[in-house]
């Protein structure tokens, strides 16, 4: 997933004028903060990252450091990287270099499938598609290993937040997710929850209302 990899590899040629011997050995794993993680041997110095966080997100978090040769992205943040739409630099950094803590590497991409969703986190109701795979660890059945947006110019255009992407973890966790319904306390059967329900809302009297939108 890196576009100038693909133009290389399109229209590139055969030799390089790069002198080998120069190259700068830096930290290919270089925690930004706790979900973004940095290769600094990628990193062309596009600036992709510090103008959506400035320009678009409206934290300007990132920035440059040094000069030249040792020119590299910084955090500025305290704790690092703090802004609540960080993941959106992974998908538009044009080579890689910037990559989520939960999914780096995790799948070929060509392995996945995407499946078009509604975020169920935000009342924005963001277009979301979710990569899934055929894994291992949840017993041969397909799991989601990662989310990303899905455009859609009237709700989310191409961004999304962080609770929308890194959200999923809290709810496939068969530990943290409800499984079966509680009714003062106690497990019941879903029958049970939705009667429950209708008592409690006939009793309250009045009117109730639902609002609901297209996706």
């Amino acid at each position: 997933e890196c576009a100038l990899q693909n133009l290389t590899m399109e229209h590139g040629k055969g030799e390089s004028r790069m002198v080998f011997e120069d190259k700068q050995h830096l930290d290919k794993h270089y925690p930004l903060g706790d979900l973004i993680f940095l290769d600094r041997e990628r990193c062309i110095q596009c600036a992709r990252c510090i103008r959506f966080q400035d320009e678009v997100a409206g934290d300007p978090v990132l920035s440059f450091h040094e000069r030249g040769r040792s020119l590299q992205i910084i955090t500025n943040s305290e704790p690092g990287f703090d802004s609540y739409f960080s993941g959106n630099t992974t998908d538009i950094c044009p080579v890689g270099a910037l990559t989520t803590a939960d999914f780096r590497f995790g799948a070929r991409p060509w392995e996945m499938k995407e499946v078009a969703s509604i975020c169920p986190h935000d009342a924005a109701g963001s277009n979301i598609s979710l990569s899934t795979r055929l894994d291992r660890d949840s017993g041969g059945q397909a799991a989601i290993k990662r989310v990303m947006p899905r455009q859609n110019e009237e709700v989310n255009e191409i961004w999304i937040s962080d609770k929308t992407r890194f959200g999923y973890h809290f709810s496939s966790d068969s530990k943290t997710r409800l499984l079966q319904p509680v009714v003062k306390g106690v497990q019941s059967t879903w029958t049970e929850a939705f009667d429950a329900l209708v008592t409690r809302v006939r009793a309250a009297g009045g009117e109730v209302a639902a609002v609901a939108g297209a996706g």
